[in-house]
């Protein structure tokens, strides 16, 4: 930060830059009011702030024209630094960060675990679920999980799909596609007593009783 100057002569400067064709006469007015501008800090009255606060007085500027000018510029050095909002993703990111940091230290504590392979009762099954949670959150303690459960856990898991079960599609030959197109119009002729002719287009009517006379089927 730029060092303090003399508020007298600071008050001088300032007075040539507003009335430079005056400026004895604006020093001595702005003189004046040095004593009611006593408990601004001393940091304020600076070259970088004389020349900020000059462009924006009047030639003949009162009080608190000066005084406002003065604690404009002094707010905006000391404000705090503006921090980037925070986005959605690294708010995530945080939250998970520190629910992590609360698991640590909450499995963090050999006579709470203890007490939970107490109740899992010798069930494979729970001491497995707790073994993967204290290998997760405080694997230093895994000791004192049974060593045939430590054993169960290193063992190679299957891969697992990482989407849904892939569907293979199954293909006809064309005597298998004809027979299945024989058998459902079998059973269709079955249900309704009627023939449709395979090549008739949508919206016909079935045909009648007599031409299904020499239906083979």
């Amino acid at each position: 930060m730029p060092q303090p100057v003399n508020r007298d002569a600071w008050i001088v400067h300032l007075a040539e830059l507003i009335r430079p064709r005056q400026p004895t006469a604006a020093a001595s007015q702005l003189r004046k009011m040095l004593h009611f501008l006593a408990d601004i800090p001393d940091g304020a009255f600076t070259e970088e702030s004389l020349h900020a606060i000059a462009p924006k007085l009047k030639r003949t500027p009162n009080y608190a024209e000066v005084r406002a000018a003065i604690d404009g510029w002094w707010k905006k050095q000391t404000a705090p630094p503006v921090t980037a909002k925070e986005s959605d993703q690294q708010r995530l990111l945080r939250q998970n960060e520190e629910r992590a940091e609360y698991l640590r230290r909450d499995w963090d504590d050999p006579q709470g675990i203890a007490h939970r392979v107490r109740l899992c009762d010798g069930n494979v099954a729970l001491l497995r679920l707790l073994a993967a949670a204290v290998g997760r959150w405080a694997p230093q303690h895994l000791g004192m999980l049974p060593p045939h459960i430590l054993e169960l856990t290193q063992q190679e898991p299957e891969p697992r799909q990482s989407g849904p079960p892939q569907i293979k599609p199954a293909y006809l030959t064309p005597e298998q596609l004809d027979i299945a197109k024989g058998r459902a119009r079998h059973e269709r002729v079955i249900s309704t007593g009627t023939v449709v002719d395979s090549h008739a287009t949508e919206g016909r009517y079935p045909a009648r009783d007599d031409e299904t006379e020499d239906a083979p089927f």
